[in-house]
């Protein structure tokens, strides 16, 4: 649904006979207008398996871009539509504004915010390294495990976090003055691997609780670790594999279809024994109405 298109940008100069072609790279995408909104916003409406296939596919969507070396940067909800192929649901990533492909140059040499969601944006591209393609994987996945959590729970991710780590602010403020001061890439690298372990450890991990978010009981602790992997602030630890995260999910999946299963069979098993049971007790009644009546004796 992406094409990675060139434009030659033809300007005019005063004094000059001939324009001036500037080559104006850009991504072309279809526009869809089924959104994936209500999956987040109307969650108890929205059964779980229903929510986690949607995530595989919003996952297959980014592995996809990522596939052909296009990182998209902004992932978020609003930038992922629904569409029909075949009979079935296709999710694709849309608004590739900030996107770039692996081989592309950084625009800026350092980079003083993220490029997309603040919200969404993982520590690493506080520091100066939002421009670095080879980290720029890490990134979507932590956007990803953002929304996982918003799957299931009401408050927003970046909220949930601060609230467990009243100091995560000041954590990442340290980390940049210490990391954005790199004058290139290798130089900031080289300090995120020094100061990160130190100031991003003994964070609080943010999980799913059965009291406050929609997730069964049966998965919560394979979401809530899944989201904890996604998520780790420090992007060299992070999970790197948009198939592994598939399998979990398919994992959450194939239990809840089990439990789903069980307790079908349980309904139906229960329904016969009521029905035999009361077969049994029509039975006995019948028998007892066909019994000789025996009058009592007179004295």
């Amino acid at each position: 649904m992406s094409d990675f298109m060139v434009f030659n940008l033809e300007i005019n100069l005063p004094g000059q006979s001939n324009p001036i072609v500037i080559p104006a790279p850009y991504f072309a995408t279809a526009w869809l207008d089924d959104d994936i909104d209500d999956y987040f916003n109307q969650q108890e409406a929205v059964d779980a398996i229903s929510k986690l296939k949607l995530f595989n596919d919003v996952v297959l969507a980014v592995e996809s871009l990522h596939s052909r070396s296009i990182f998209h940067r902004d992932v978020k909800v609003d930038n992922l539509r629904q569409q029909r192929s075949n009979g079935r649901r296709e999710v694709v990533a849309i608004d590739l504004g900030t996107a770039a492909r692996c081989d592309s140059p950084p625009m800026l040499p350092a980079y003083g915010q993220p490029v997309g969601l603040l919200s969404y944006s993982a520590p690493e591209t506080f520091c100066g390294l939002a421009g670095n393609r080879s980290i720029a994987p890490s990134t979507d996945m932590y956007a990803l495990g953002c929304m996982l959590f918003e799957l299931f729970h009401p408050d927003d991710f970046p909220s949930a976090l601060r609230f467990a780590n009243a100091d995560f602010d000041l954590r990442v403020s340290a980390l940049q003055s210490r990391i954005g001061a790199g004058t290139h890439d290798g130089e900031r690298m080289e300090a995120w691997d020094i100061e990160a372990p130190r100031l991003l450890n003994g964070l609080t991990a943010i999980r799913l609780s059965s009291e406050s978010s929609s997730a069964p009981s049966a998965i919560i602790d394979i979401v809530s670790d899944l989201i904890l992997e996604m998520t780790r602030a420090n992007f060299r630890s992070r999970e790197k594999s948009f198939a592994r995260v598939r399998k979990r999910i398919w994992c959450a999946i194939r239990i809840l279809e089990n439990v789903a299963l069980a307790r079908r069979r349980s309904q139906i098993a229960a329904a016969r024994r009521q029905a035999r049971n009361e077969k049994a007790r029509t039975r006995a009644l019948r028998n007892a109405s066909r019994l000789p009546s025996i009058a009592p004796e007179v004295a």
